[in-house]
């Protein structure tokens, strides 16, 4: 019952007003509970009408994709725990290689980001540290796995639409480097993070990029988001072009994985960063390859977790900003650009999490 109860708090809000602990009549839903658990809501909209039992307000609708994202979410918390199970389990693996391998096989990959991933000018590895790659191999096949025998799905976010896509297929980007920059591949792109507020590819285009600056800054390439007012006064971050998210079965995908430094322990580690990538094609149309297909134009979630920028005239803002010596001299050109009007800050427009740039990543 307390599940149920935090399920239909994150949806509702927590300030409506509840019924009293013995009019909660959770057996007397036995269709509606089983669908939820099983993550199977068959109706487009789930009428209020439907759970009062749970909360005593006006009746409303909710979309289908809301209930989808909470149990998305859910479901993430607890992997989550698994994929920190399974990193720590490796990383003392890696821990019994001595201090000459290791940074031989961190020399290597900073050779390759220094090269944004490519392999023409690497450092040679001694036969140890190859065994490193070997054991990173192996977490990230055990990563894999546990997806894949969960049946959780990743993401492909796109602006293409599954009608425009030629053949049906989503294609291989050619010669792009991952999230680590330790390799260029030809490949299909895909992410693990969840898609409700916590993922910033969810508003990028295909046409153009997306810059990070640290951990919570996204400066997007293009001016694809535009501020509207729904009928109770609040502001809401919408697509001017929608983006589709496909949800994907990960059997032909490989996680995407590194090797660092602990900075407390000063202990080698392996890190994943949700990224995974196929290094085949992927047909929209085989429901064994994509699960389902879902339109996004409100980003507004975003902005609860990520200051949210918006580069008006393509002019490659974010990566003159990352160019700079020091974050603090990338976070006060940003500040210039959004005081000459190049660089729109959502946050501001909408009125959400709304922070001083040169405050956020201190």
């Amino acid at each position: 019952m307390g599940r149920l109860r935090q399920f239909f708090n994150r949806i509702f809000g927590k300030k409506q007003k509840k019924l009293p602990e013995q009019q909660y009549q959770v057996m007397n839903n036995n269709n509606f509970k089983n669908d939820l658990q099983k993550n199977i809501i068959p109706k487009d909209e789930i009428s209020f009408n439907e759970v009062s039992d749970y909360f005593n307000q006006s009746p409303k609708k909710i979309s289908k994709q809301t209930v989808n994202d909470v149990l998305h979410n859910e479901q993430h918390d607890k992997y989550e725990d698994k994929i920190r199970i399974i990193t720590n389990e490796y990383s003392k693996k890696l821990q019994n290689f001595d201090r000459k391998t290791i940074y031989n096989a961190l020399e290597f990959l900073n050779k390759r980001r220094q090269n944004h991933g490519k392999n023409n000018d690497d450092i040679k590895l001694n036969t140890e540290a190859k065994k490193v790659f070997e054991l990173m191999k192996e977490y990230e096949q055990s990563i894999k796995k546990f997806f894949v025998d969960n049946n959780i799905d990743i993401t492909h976010i796109t602006s293409i639409a599954p009608d425009k896509l030629e053949n049906g297929v989503l294609r291989k980007s050619i010669d792009r480097a991952n999230n680590y920059e330790t390799e260029r591949v030809d490949g299909v792109f895909a992410s693990s993070i969840p898609v409700d507020g916590h993922n910033p590819y969810i508003a990028r285009s295909s046409s153009s990029g997306m810059i990070m600056l640290g951990k919570s800054i996204c400066i997007y390439e293009n001016d694809n988001i535009k501020v509207t007012q729904d009928l109770e006064g609040k502001n809401h971050a919408i697509l001017k072009h929608p983006n589709y998210i496909y949800y994907i079965n990960p059997n032909k995908f490989n996680p995407v994985c590194n090797l660092t430094m602990d900075l407390e322990s000063n202990k080698p580690i392996f890190e994943f960063s949700e990224e995974w990538i196929s290094d085949s094609e992927i047909d929209i149309s085989d429901s064994n390859q994509v699960r389902s297909i879902e339109q996004v134009r409100d980003v507004t979630n975003l902005l609860e977790n990520y200051t949210i920028l918006c580069d008006t005239q393509s002019q490659g803002i974010g990566m003159k900003a990352r160019q700079l010596k020091t974050k603090a001299d990338a976070l006060e050109f940003i500040e210039m650009k959004i005081k000459d009007g190049s660089v729109r800050n959502i946050n501001e427009e909408v009125g959400i999490n709304n922070r001083n740039l040169t405050s956020i990543e201190r």
